[in-house]
């Protein structure tokens, strides 16, 4: 299957109408105008009020990382029961010091960006396909192994904006399927779609079945060859995009993860 570019559905921007004095008011208002691209837990959805407008268009406004801070990414992440190890109270303290690394698909390179993540010392999630977790049984059990955590990028990759309710349920259900089989755990609750084609139908489909959508605030592109200095210039703190197929990410890896350490910044799982 051709990629396409994933950072085509990146491409716009909101901005609040009439924003209340209240602060509290203020910060929901701002995330309700981003358009909540980067991730929709059930219960942060009802707590919001309502998903933004977009059903009939796959390309729905996300999040770019001057879109949302670093703070308001950890208060959402909070909020919606993802954030490990932390809690609202180390919030502001770790706003601008903390990236989440995640690798999609896993059909090619796998292995090596485990191998690397681990060297590293570097906690991640992995979006993997059902077919990758079958076609890699050794090294998605050392993914589990190694403290790693398993997310949902469907049975084949998918672009679950074509699909219909039985068939986003296919998707997720086999991929889930595939990783209980092989590696006894569950990919619930964290779902990534292929592309970041998302709309409210698949989020809401999604959630009925136990997850939440995440999506990203830098995306690398590594799957399309991009540079070791492009990769490094599109890793910061929130949630980056990074591809087990990726042909310079283990060497970007390599060379910022030290320095960015040594630099205080912080590495977490979703």
């Amino acid at each position: 299957m051709s990629e396409r570019d994933e950072s085509e559905v990146l491409n716009q921007e909101t901005t609040p109408n009439n924003p209340p004095q209240n602060e509290r008011r203020r910060f929901l208002t701002r995330v309700k105008d981003i358009s909540i691209g980067l991730l929709i837990p059930k219960s942060l959805a009802k707590f919001l009020g309502s998903y933004p407008d977009g059903d009939s268009n796959p390309n729905v406004p996300l999040v770019k990382s001057h879109q949302i801070t670093p703070t308001e990414l950890l208060a959402l992440l909070a909020l919606g029961g993802l954030l490990q190890s932390s809690s609202q109270a180390t919030v502001e303290a770790d706003a601008n010091k903390t990236i989440w690394f995640t690798f999609d698909d896993g059909y090619v390179g796998l292995g090596s960006k485990i191998a690397a993540v681990n060297a590293l010392q570097v906690p991640s999630t992995f979006f993997l396909t059902g077919q990758a977790i079958y076609a890699y049984p050794g090294d998605t059990q050392t993914l589990v192994n190694s403290g790693h955590v398993l997310g949902n990028h469907t049975w084949n990759h998918s672009n679950l904006t074509r699909q219909s309710a039985d068939g986003i349920t296919y998707q997720l259900g086999m991929c889930e399927d595939a990783a209980q089989n092989v590696v006894g755990v569950s990919t619930k609750r964290r779902m990534r779609p292929p592309y970041g084609a998302v709309n409210n139908f698949v989020r809401n489909v999604a959630a009925n079945l136990g997850y939440d959508t995440i999506l990203w605030n830098w995306d690398t592109r590594d799957w399309a060859g991009t540079s070791v200095g492009y990769i490094e210039n599109n890793i910061g703190p929130g949630i980056v995009l990074m591809h087990t197929q990726g042909r310079n990410t283990v060497a970007a890896l390599y060379d910022i993860i030290p320095a960015l350490t040594a630099q205080g910044y912080n590495f977490a799982v979703l």
